[in-house]
């Protein structure tokens, strides 16, 4: 009898765990079916009775996602503003210095060009006050119609850069000299519309004599003397005997017209620079 009696209570007390546990299961089990899935990662439990197995399956809450991290997720949520890169100061124009090369386009002047300048584009600035100029023109056959028209536009253009306390004067030459006047001549209204006609009767034949040009420009003892010619046959001969006719300081300033600089140094480009003074390339 005390035997049975200890069986029933276990009995009892395995039915009562079972129960127990049974119902802890099905209350897990409706707790979990009241709370709806936010598809997170699965974890599978499973719980061992006494008599049989239940296994159930709970879903881990999904992350929360904030605000920040959900905008740079989508894209129309997303806005730049445009950036607007700094303004960019313009280079500065720097005027050559002496010795300098320069080659250039011929191009003639807008309507802001100077009166009596023919189009032309001036060899300088304003000279310096109470200085001399002498400008020096090739007019041989090898400058042709166009050249020699390019030079005397060039010559019309720089009279009036002129200020009225400097002095100017012109000689052409090809195997030979003429000059506009026997002095150097202050730059008033007359003079220049003087200078105007004198150059349009210039005309291009016969040989360069470049030593004969030079000589009479000296002769007015100029601080600057501006040479435009095509330099078709300016060697350094030529440039040893303008040499040997300088007998006080001058700068001797250049323009080539109708070509490029070929070589890496010419004799009149020496003769130039040694002077101080600046060469131009002129293309037309």
């Amino acid at each position: 009898m005390y035997d049975r009696a200890i069986g029933r209570r276990r009995v009892v007390a395995a039915l009562f765990v079972s129960l127990s546990l049974h119902a802890l299961i099905g209350l897990c089990w409706l707790h979990a079916r009241s709370i709806p899935s936010a598809h997170g990662t699965d974890i599978s439990t499973r719980v061992d009775g006494p008599e049989d197995e239940v296994a159930f399956t709970l879903r881990e809450p999904a992350p929360r996602v904030t605000a920040a991290a959900s905008k740079a997720l989508n894209p129309e949520a997303t806005h730049s503003e445009p950036v607007t890169p700094p303004p960019v100061d313009p280079p500065m124009a720097t005027t050559p210095g002496p010795g300098a090369i320069v080659q250039t386009a011929y191009s003639p002047a807008g309507d802001g060009s100077l009166e009596k300048s023919h189009g032309g584009t001036p060899l300088h600035g304003r000279p310096k006050s109470g200085s001399s100029v002498v400008y020096v023109i090739d007019r041989s056959s090898s400058m042709g119609d166009g050249l020699l028209r390019a030079a005397t536009a060039a010559v019309g253009a720089s009279l009036g850069q002129l200020g009225p306390d400097t002095r100017f004067a012109i000689v052409a030459y090809n195997g030979g000299t003429s000059q506009l006047s026997g002095e150097l001549l202050p730059p008033s209204p007359d003079n220049i519309e003087l200078a105007a006609r004198w150059l349009a009767g210039l005309t291009a034949e016969g040989r360069s004599d470049h030593r004969a040009g030079f000589r009479d420009a000296l002769a007015f003892r100029p601080d600057t003397i501006y040479l435009l010619t095509d330099a078709d046959d300016l060697d350094a001969i030529e440039t040893r005997a303008i040499r040997s006719l300088i007998r006080q300081p001058v700068t001797i300033n250049a323009a080539i017209f109708g070509g490029r600089r070929t070589k890496w140094e010419t004799p009149l480009e020496r003769l130039v620079q040694q002077s101080g003074g600046t060469i131009k390339y002129i293309r037309r």
